[in-house]
């Protein structure tokens, strides 16, 4: 964990929830300046970046991993279609996500978030509602949705969840302290995100970790 940090925290920084994406215009900046700029609250890492850390990539091809989401999935033809490495901080100016959301990106895939620091209900801990994944989208339900339903991802830093993210779920505003963390998204079939998100432009990496 502590190596992993100590690695991101030397690389440039996309200052933006997404590294690559044409509707969310961004810049490759220092973490320096990624921290110490107010208006900043979620910054990212591109796959190359994620993918040359050790710790990461050895994540990517752990054959428990693998399992996991093939059985999830029900298939032994999945693939990983987008990995991503978020650093968001306190920041006055709210990021989307923290609004209740279901990532509409495919209809088989499994998330893996890796936390690198401790997360908490009141720093940065994702919050889902369980079972959520199970029914049709109904927008109804978002009116009906209050603290005693949801849960939070708490953890330590080395924490490892997996969720369906066809279920509602938000980032967290109340954040006391940078959270950094690392998503790696398994699915069975091509993602809207490989494209839209140039994920694509990163396909020699991907292919790497894709082998097992």
């Amino acid at each position: 964990v502590k190596s992993t940090i100590e690695y991101f925290y030397k690389q440039k920084i996309y200052n933006s929830h997404v590294p690559i994406n044409e509707r969310f215009p961004n810049k490759l900046i220092t973490i320096e300046e990624f921290l110490k700029t107010d208006e900043y609250n979620y910054g990212s890492f591109d796959i190359r970046t994620s993918l040359s850390s050790e710790v990461v990539k050895k994540i990517c091809v752990k054959e428990s991993i693998w399992k996991i989401a093939k059985k999830y999935l029900n298939s032994n033809d999945v693939k990983i279609y987008s990995i991503n490495t978020m650093l968001t901080k306190q920041s006055e100016k709210k990021n989307y996500v923290v609004n209740m959301h279901k990532d509409y990106d495919c209809a088989g895939s499994l998330v893996f978030f890796i936390y690198w620091t401790d997360v908490s209900k009141t720093n940065g801990a994702t919050k889902i509602l369980p079972g959520d994944h199970l029914f049709l989208p109904d927008k109804r339900v978002m009116g009906h949705i209050g603290e005693p339903l949801v849960d939070y991802l708490e953890g330590k830093g080395g924490s490892v969840f997996a969720l369906d993210t066809w279920a509602l779920h938000a980032g967290n505003p109340n954040i006391t302290s940078p959270r950094l963390v690392t998503w790696i998204r398994f699915s069975s079939m091509l993602t809207k995100s490989y494209y839209q998100d140039n994920n694509y432009l990163f396909k020699n990496n991907l292919d790497e970790v894709n082998h097992a």
